[in-house]
């Protein structure tokens, strides 16, 4: 019997478990990868930095492999798509390597941009290049991305 009180955190149709896919940085190969999820019935979420999107009209040299995508482009392909759209710091830094004011401008500043330019609250939060601090974590929390 489960005691009064007691929450369960599940995830739709009451699975405990999810297979999360995540992808970073907002780039020219997620047109191609959301039409995969989309043909097979996945979701995902998109880490996006708002403060680096590629100027519009800029084309690539033929063979560069990280093609950010522009503000247009990528209004076009994450809103409503369907997927999340998450933080990822608005330029991408070693979010442990700022002061915590600085910290908090990168996170609060992309968070408040992708709610802007996709609709709807953001949540989510990916740590560039996968490194963080407890001071990271904190000023997360100080930007309502992470829960103590």
């Amino acid at each position: 019997m489960e005691k009064k009180g007691t929450l369960w955190m599940r995830f739709p149709g009451g699975k405990p478990k999810a297979l999360t896919l995540s992808y970073d940085d907002g780039v020219e190969q997620d047109v191609r990868l959301m039409e995969l999820m989309k043909k097979h019935g996945l979701k995902g979420t998109f880490n996006l930095n708002s403060g680096l999107f590629a100027p519009e009209g800029t084309v690539y040299p033929e063979g560069q492999i990280h093609r950010r995508m522009s503000f247009s482009q990528a209004q076009k392909l994450y809103k409503d798509s369907g997927m999340e759209v998450a933080v990822h710091g608005l330029t991408h830094p070693f979010l442990e390597q700022l002061t915590p004011a600085e910290c908090t401008r990168e996170v609060i500043a992309d968070r408040e941009n992708l709610e802007r330019e996709f609709g709807g609250i953001v949540r989510g939060m990916a740590y560039p290049y996968g490194t963080f601090s407890d001071s990271v974590v904190a000023c997360l929390m100080a930007g309502g991305l992470a829960a103590p």
